[in-house]
């Protein structure tokens, strides 16, 4: 009889374990801190920042897991919202494919959404000739 309740409470525990694997976290989108590339750029708690890091001695980059992205969604709009509120403002110029690029004063970032992660990316600014031209125009 001890060995009957011994497995169900193993199967308990098994399923359990694998639903609690199988459900996929939602991202809340209401808490934001910055980021690690630029502390006046939002991204969200949840997201995490990986270890994956760019040879390219051109720009600065960060990547972050975050769960429950698609890339052909892009970036989602209570993002987007939270991005402009801490004052950015979108290039529409510098859009491409999944790459956006925001502006603050004479700093761009480019953000990348693709599935289950996003990238920010700083071009250094002797190699990126729309910050070169902001700067000069002011």
């Amino acid at each position: 009889m001890q060995r009957r309740e011994c497995w169900g409470c193993f199967i308990l525990i098994m399923l359990l374990i694998f639903l609690a694997g199988c459900s996929q976290h939602e991202t809340s989108w209401t808490s934001f801190e910055g980021s690690a590339i630029d502390k006046g750029f939002p991204v969200p708690k949840e997201a995490n920042k990986t270890d994956h890091t760019s040879n390219n001695p051109k720009m600065d980059y960060v990547r972050y897991s975050l769960n429950g992205l698609k890339e052909m969604n892009g970036i989602p709009d209570a993002y987007l919202k939270e991005i402009q509120t801490w004052g950015w403002t979108e290039h529409e110029s510098e859009r491409m494919g999944n790459m956006r690029a925001f502006q603050k004063g004479t700093q761009m970032i480019h953000i990348a959404v693709y599935d289950n992660y996003f990238t920010l990316m700083i071009v250094k600014e002797d190699e990126n000739p729309a910050v070169k031209g902001i700067s000069k125009s002011k």
